[in-house]
């Protein structure tokens, strides 16, 4: 409790201290093809379109995938996409996003943030797996970011570098939006004298 209260503190400390600029850049949301069939997908099409907050839709009925484009100026809700499921009648099994913004460090926490809609995700690892030892995956403990990575992380945040990050969204229906990091990458540089190992290099396994 008091992890989760100190996390929602530092977001608080982020909201009032720091004026940042990122986008959601692309969303996937996937559910069982099998649940969603030819009378479904016209039905679903229409609610996600109904979403005034998103730009674009993109509807893959038999491979159970959406992928859709998210207006910057808007603050990002996964409600919205929640409810319109569950209007149709299906559960999302998954929701990815691709986030491009400047990362922040405050305590222990690494966030990534757009300020421009106020919606900040809290940065998470994949689950690890220790042996002899119980994994509860919806435990946010059971998510740590890796050494290496918060090193990245605390590099970025330093030298305010843009950076792009794509992850599923861990247990979404959570107040605070928490991003599991599955790929961290430099976006295509304008400057010419960037070499590609510095984009690279700061790509996960």
């Amino acid at each position: 409790m008091l992890k989760i209260l100190n996390i929602i503190f530092s977001v608080c400390l982020i909201f009032k201290s720091f004026s940042l600029k990122a986008e959601i850049q692309e969303i996937v949301m996937k559910w069982n093809a099998l649940l969603c069939l030819n009378t479904c997908e016209p039905f679903l099409s229409q609610q996600l379109n109904n979403i005034p907050n998103l730009s674009s839709v993109r509807i893959d009925p038999r491979a159970g995938t959406a992928i859709m484009k998210w207006k910057p100026e808007y603050p990002f809700s996964y409600e919205p996409f929640n409810l319109a499921t569950r209007t149709v009648g299906i559960r999302i099994a998954d929701f990815r996003m691709k986030i491009r913004g400047t990362i922040r460090q405050v305590q222990d926490n690494f966030y990534i943030i757009s300020a421009g809609d106020n919606t900040t995700f809290l940065l998470l690892g994949p689950v690890r797996v220790t042996p002899n030892r119980y994994i509860v995956e919806q435990n946010i403990a059971s998510h740590p970011l890796s050494a290496d990575i918060r090193l990245k992380l605390l590099k970025l945040a330093t030298d305010q570098q843009m950076v792009i990050i794509e992850g599923p969204l861990f247990e979404p229906l959570r107040y605070l939006l928490m991003l599991v990091v599955e790929q961290l990458k430099l976006p295509k540089p304008d400057d010419p004298n960037s070499t590609v190992k510095e984009i690279e290099k700061y790509k996960l396994p």
